[in-house]
Parts: C-alpha cells; structure tokens; sequence
C-alpha cells in the first residue's frame, strides 16, 4: 500500500486510494464564517450512531471533540488551489466521504488532482492526500465532473486543456486506487476547459460535454461523449461550433432540467458572444431528451433559448464559476443563476432566471430576480436546491472584497444588498481571493461549503487553499 503523498503520472501506474470512512458526525469550524460556531456546525450522517452530546447554544445538539477548520493548502509556487471548484465525492458511509482538490497549474503546469478525506483533520498540504499527475503542459484538473458513484467508488471526469485532452479517472475503496480507465484525446482548442456530466439523451447512461473555447479569437467547440456501462465513446457524437469568432464557446458548461420533462438539459456559454461589439456573451440552453447526440443544425437552430449579458463585459458564462443551475423554488425545473461581476462599474450582479417561464431570448437585465451587489459581486456561485420542503438558497462571492454572501430568498424583482443591511458569511483579505470558486451541498444538520481562495500565499508565493466550511439550519433559516 502506497504512503498518502505519493504521486502517480498518467499513463503509468498511479497510486493507490483509499476512502476514509467518516465518523457518524463531524462538524467542521470554518475559516471567518459569521456567526457559524461549531455548536451549530453540524453534518451527521444518518442511520449511524450520532456520537454527540447535547447542551450547545440555542440547545443545539454539538460534538464531544470539536474539530478544527478543514482546509487543503498549495506547496509551491503558482499551484493557486482553490482557484478550480474543489468536487464533493460520496463516502461508503454517508453523503460525502472526500473532496477532489485540483491544482492545474501545480507540476510546472502539469497539473494534479489529489484526493483528501473529509475527515477530522485540520489544515493539510495538497500532496499529503493520494494524487495523480498530469504529462508536461497538460493543466490537469483544469474542470472535473462526477460520472457515477456507487458504494464508496466514484467515476471522475478531469480535464486537461494544455493537450486537450479528458482523463477519465476511477477511484475505488476495496483494492484502493486511483487509476486512469479512459483518455480521450480530441485536438481541439483547450478541450477539457470546461465539463458537464447528466444523461443528456434518456438512455439511463451519464454522457458528457466537453468545452473547448480556445484562445480569445476562436469560436469554441463543444463535444458531447454518449456515456456506455463502463466508459465513454472515444470520439465526440455531437460537435457543435460557435457562431463567430472570439464567441469562445464551451468555456462554461452546466447541465439541470431546466424545461421540467425530467430529462437533464445543457448549457453551454460563449462569454466572448458580441465580441465586435460588447463581448456581453450569451448561454445557449440544448434540450435533453432521445436523439440529443443527432445533428440537427447549428447553435442557432438547436438551442431552445439564449440567455445573453445586458451591458459590455459582461461576459456571461465565462467558466464555471459565475454560472449555476439548481431547483431553488421547489417546482421540479432548475433555476439558471448567472453572475456579471463587472456589471454597474463593477459593483457587480447576481440574475436569476426562474423555470417557470419559457427560456426563449432572454437578457440579464430582464432575469426574473436581480440582486446587485458591490465589489464585483457575481465573481463566483453555488447554489443549494430547495430541500425537505424549504426553498433553495444562492451562495455569491464578490470579486474585490474578498468576500462570500448567503443571499436572501428571492422574490421577482430587484433588490440591492447593501439596502439589505447582511454581513458577509464569510470574509478574508483581498488579495487570498476567497470565493473564486464555490461549491455547496446539502447533509444532514445543514450545509456544507467549498471555498476557493487561490491567491492564499503562506509561503510566499500564490499557493492556494481550498477550505471546507458548514452552514447550519440555524443560518439557512430553516
């Protein structure tokens, strides 16, 4: 059995992997989280024996050992961790057993992904976990999307745009290991940039999307893979070019029904959209359903709707980041979430398109629900889907302020958050870049958060950090 810490290169044999099973409960104590003290930081994982005590404030239940803030930080120069959205794996025994912790600029740009346990340790150096290195150039971990998951395994998507290439990834807890089950090399522009995994034709298989947006004078590509019992095929049954050059299509991908027929739709953004003009960039939505992979024309005549920036620069869709699709309301059709941090001189914006009305051609400045922010709010999103009968919730950071919000419930219209008087829910200096990335997720007692903050520099130079925080009931005001 291999040391946690040592390395694997695709293409040759990787190390192994083994899943930490989680104790029953286990809270975690954030990094400046407002008002989130461990009593209430409670993540329990059911059926199991709790482990707790009671006697915490408010009369909530809290842990007997109080653990301390989990967080995966950079070793060297330039690895910037956090700044590509950490990915939640499940555990044998409970909803989430581990966190995929990318690096793509980390090996002198070769990339790595390295898997950490969410377990009771505090902070811990990205190459203590178990992790597989990318060839020269490659930028592995650049995205990375969850196939399947199934009793403690987990089948992983990670792009590596630097060759252009996809790495499907196997992680299993029996014979531990991390190991390489398919490559798929596709020539192309930066593919790999960006991925979305759902079954987009209904044939019970997880296909996948991949982005190739290319360099800022491209039109972009995306590559659509049918999915298959164990992998993916090998070259794409879809390619859809954009409409102009710079259009950069495929830098942001993200895949929910958005149409409300129980079939997972597509999105995929072209931030560079109007470049001649206004580079306001626009989001086309791709219907699921049977015959998905068939060509049926251009962008233009596939996409059932546009979602397009208002003002110049907007560039919506740009990444993942600023982009996010989840059932906030209950209804069974996802919300789409965009964020135009430069919008408004900068002071940023968080637009929602609610599900109920038909797609169509559709702008941020007439999205169903506005909030403008300051500070570039918008940078990054995640979003919590209505659960147990409570209403979803949107997570937003803002770009210059270094800092992370838990917005209100929102009603159609527009609202300003400094009007709303709200603290921050989470805040660090500005140059760590706290909530360039985000992820959220709902456990038990709660919530639990991924907050990227790449420029986190402890030895001296832009290492990174990605951290776990939760979100109480108490907070989530439920």
């Amino acid at each position: 059995m291999t040391a946690p810490g040592s390395h694997g290169v695709l293409g040759l044999t990787p190390p192994p992997l083994r899943w930490t099973t989680l104790a029953p409960a286990v809270g975690l104590c954030g990094f400046a989280l407002v008002g989130a003290g461990c009593p209430q930081a409670l993540v329990q994982y059911p059926g199991a024996d709790s482990g707790r005590s009671t006697g915490g404030e408010d009369g909530a239940e809290v842990l007997l050992v109080e653990l301390a803030g989990w967080a995966v930080a950079g070793e060297a120069a330039n690895e910037a961790v956090g700044g590509t959205a950490g990915l939640l794996l499940p555990g044998p025994s409970g909803p989430w057993g581990a966190v995929l912790v990318p690096s793509p600029g980390a090996e002198a740009g070769a990339g790595l992904v390295a898997l950490h346990p969410l377990d009771a340790a505090g902070p811990r150096a990205l190459r203590a976990g178990q992790v597989l290195a990318g060839t020269p150039g490659a930028g592995l971990g650049a995205a990375v999307a969850l196939l399947r998951a199934s009793e403690g395994a987990a089948q992983l998507a990670v792009g590596a745009p630097g060759e252009s290439a996809v790495y499907l990834i196997t992680a299993e807890e029996g014979a531990p290991r991390l190991e390489v089950s398919q490559r798929l090399a596709l020539q192309l522009g930066r593919a790999g940039s960006a991925l979305a995994a759902a079954d987009f034709d209904n044939d019970g298989l997880v296909d996948l999307a991949v982005g190739a947006p290319g360099d800022a004078e491209a039109p972009g590509w995306l590559g659509l893979h049918l999915g298959g019992q164990a992998t993916l095929s090998a070259l794409p049954d879809l390619e859809l070019l954009g409409l102009e050059a710079g259009d950069q299509l495929g830098a942001g991908l993200a895949a929910a029904d958005l149409t409300g027929d129980g079939v997972s739709d597509l999105l995929v953004c072209a931030p560079g959209y109007d470049a001649a003009e206004n580079s306001v960039g626009a989001c086309a939505l791709l219907e699921g359903g049977a015959g998905f992979a068939r060509p049926q024309g251009d962008l233009r005549a596939r996409a059932v709707g546009f979602f397009l920036g208002a003002q110049r620069g907007d560039r919506v869709g740009d990444g993942a980041a600023g982009l996010a699709v989840a059932d906030l309301d209950g209804d069974q059709r996802a919300e789409l979430v965009l964020g135009t941090p430069t919008s408004d001189d900068g002071a940023g914006a968080v637009a929602v398109f609610f599900g109920d009305r038909p797609p169509g051609l559709r702008t941020v400045a007439d999205a169903d629900a506005v909030l403008r922010g300051a500070d570039g709010l918008g940078q990054a999103l995640a979003l919590l889907p209505a659960h147990e009968g409570a209403p979803g919730r949107i997570i937003a950071s803002a770009a210059t302020s270094g800092s992370v919000w838990l917005l209100p419930e929102l009603a159609r219209g527009s609202v300003d958050l400094e009007a709303l008087g709200l603290a921050p829910l989470a805040s660090s200096a500005p140059s760590d870049r706290l909530g360039v990335t985000l992820g959220a997720a709902w456990a038990e007692g709660g919530a639990l958060l991924l907050l990227g903050a790449p420029g986190v520099d402890a030895a001296g130079f832009a290492s990174g950090e990605l951290r776990a925080a939760p979100l109480a009931d108490l907070q989530l005001g439920r």
